[in-house]
């Protein structure tokens, strides 16, 4: 179990300072897979912290105060025992992970199954999977998410790879979330429609452009989709599901065995999709600038998610900025014919 699992979708109350002397407002708290979110009564995102760059400034005390980091102003007062344990449940493993000095000496001199050993007594799993999230470089990120792509193509139909839609799709992508790499790639199938992979890939289901009129549900889901990779990590994803010894080795020499990335897919596939908070959504959407009723009316999301995102549609009242042309628009439909 990782140190995560049993606290995914927590929640609680808090008072937030956006920076010192600032007056300390009321605030929800919502613990995800890789983030933390500060949102107002309305569950709109004032801050997204991400967990382990937090920083505890008053150990064994209560209210616990936290700051997001020793670069910045920002201050978190919780006295919520199971929110606070949550947070420092986090630090433990983080810290686990850190580098000592000479311990990387030691194991180079150290055979692989004495490591796994060591590391299976001394080291929990989930610190393996945090040094992971620290290490390992995009390229190499871009490079594991392809490979499962490729495996996944054997449940989900091969990827559209029609040239004039993929220069729509990047389009797409740099309209949403500008300047981050995002790769959108669009599937012949895939349960809970959209997913996503180490390397900022989101799989998108062909659905979305065959039954739609319009690019407004498509962009929605792309978004959300996004979100959720904010909070739960695709690349930690997958070093849980090899098993550490895997895990350890791609940590060590950069491979992992095709074998373990099939078994990864496999159940990438089959497991549920992850849920976060409504105030994640509504402010992916509003920094996105795209309506977010279309893919609340579009969508599996809770009723309560789905209400909560039609109450806080930034463009419910107006017109929201155009996501595609309409050229553009026929274009990517007949992505997956040109492939």
């Amino acid at each position: 179990m990782t140190a995560l699992n049993a606290y995914i979708r927590l929640e609680s109350t808090g008072l937030w300072r956006a920076e010192p002397g600032a007056q300390r407002r009321d605030v929800y708290v919502f613990l995800g897979d890789a983030s933390l979110v500060v949102a107002d009564k309305s569950e709109s995102a004032l801050s997204h912290w991400s967990l382990p760059a937090i920083e505890r400034q008053n150990p064994g005390k209560t209210p616990a105060i936290f700051m997001p980091g020793s670069d910045t102003s920002e201050t978190l007062e919780i006295d919520d025992p199971e929110m606070i344990s949550a947070i420092e449940k986090v630090q433990a493993a983080v810290h686990a992970a850190d580098p000592k000095p000479g311990r990387l000496r030691l194991w180079a001199g150290l055979s692989m199954l004495a490591v796994l050993g060591g590391l299976a007594v001394f080291w929990l799993p989930d610190a393996v999977v945090a040094h992971a999230e620290r290490v390992v470089p995009q390229t190499t990120r871009s490079e594991l998410g392809n490979r499962v792509l490729t495996h996944a193509e054997k449940l989900a139909g091969d990827r559209c790879d029609g040239p004039a839609g993929k220069r729509v799709l990047d389009r797409l992508a740099q309209r949403l979330v500008p300047d981050t790499g995002l790769h959108l790639v669009i599937v012949g199938r895939w349960p809970n429609t959209t997913g996503h992979l180490p390397g900022n890939i989101i799989l998108l289901d062909r659905e979305l452009i065959d039954v739609h009129d319009t690019p407004d549900v498509l962009a929605g889901h792309a978004i959300a989709e996004f979100a959720r990779a904010q909070q739960v990590s695709a690349l930690s994803d997958i070093m849980r599901d090899v098993g550490t010894f895997h895990a350890l080795r791609f940590l060590a020499t950069g491979q992992i065995s095709d074998t373990a990335l099939q078994r990864h897919t496999d159940q990438m596939i089959s497991r549920p999709r992850t849920n976060i908070s409504s105030a994640a959504l509504v402010a992916a959407f509003e920094t996105a600038r795209i309506p977010a009723r279309p893919y609340a009316n579009n969508s599996e999301e809770s009723d309560q998610v789905k209400e909560r995102l039609l109450i806080r549609d930034p463009y419910v009242a107006g017109i929201a900025p155009t996501i595609l042309s309409d050229n553009d628009w026929v274009t990517l439909q007949s992505i997956c014919e040109s492939t």
